[in-house]
């Protein structure tokens, strides 16, 4: 009887001594973060303005699209300037397929954004012109003028139309 009490302890203290071990994982790994001061050589180049007339489609492009919550909330942040612009984005593809032609721009867009409680996903609506851009050519003195007339009249800081005097 001794002998088996004797084999059972023994057996539970090392049993219990191979738990009470502390764990510790050990991961090898190497970093390394290096900065290098350098004199940065910086390059101006200098492009005239191009001009481009839109031919607007006189047929009014209406779609709704469907986006999940996780999408809105989450990876655009409810930024309304995010989803509205991925609502331009998709409404131009959209209506390249419906016209067969590329579509460039949404003329004079209007948007809804609701939510659907029923489907848990959010409703974007997109309505406008469908446009694509045409007759690209290198500002003419005329376009500087116009240029010069909307600079003048949205900012108060002049000296930024000398950029589109010659």
């Amino acid at each position: 009887m001794k002998k088996s009490i004797l084999t059972a302890f023994t057996v539970f203290a090392g049993i219990f001594s191979i738990y009470a071990q502390p764990k510790t994982v050990i991961t090898d790994f190497e970093y390394q973060n290096t900065q290098a001061r350098v004199l940065e050589p910086v390059s101006s180049a200098y492009v005239k303005p191009t001009v481009v007339e839109l031919m607007v489609d006189s047929v009014r492009f209406e779609h709704t699209f469907t986006l999940e919550r996780s999408k809105v909330e989450v990876s655009m942040r409810g930024d309304l300037e995010e989803i509205r612009s991925w609502g331009l984005y998709m409404a131009s593809e959209e209506a390249s397929k419906i016209r067969g032609i590329a579509c460039d721009i949404i003329v004079a867009a209007m948007f809804n954004l609701e939510f659907d409680k029923s489907e848990k996903d959010y409703k974007l609506k997109v309505v406008g012109y469908p446009a694509r851009f045409a007759n690209w050519a290198t500002a003419s003195q005329e376009d500087y003028e116009w240029i010069k007339m909307d600079k003048t009249y949205t900012t108060n800081e002049k000296d930024k139309m000398a950029a589109i005097i010659k």
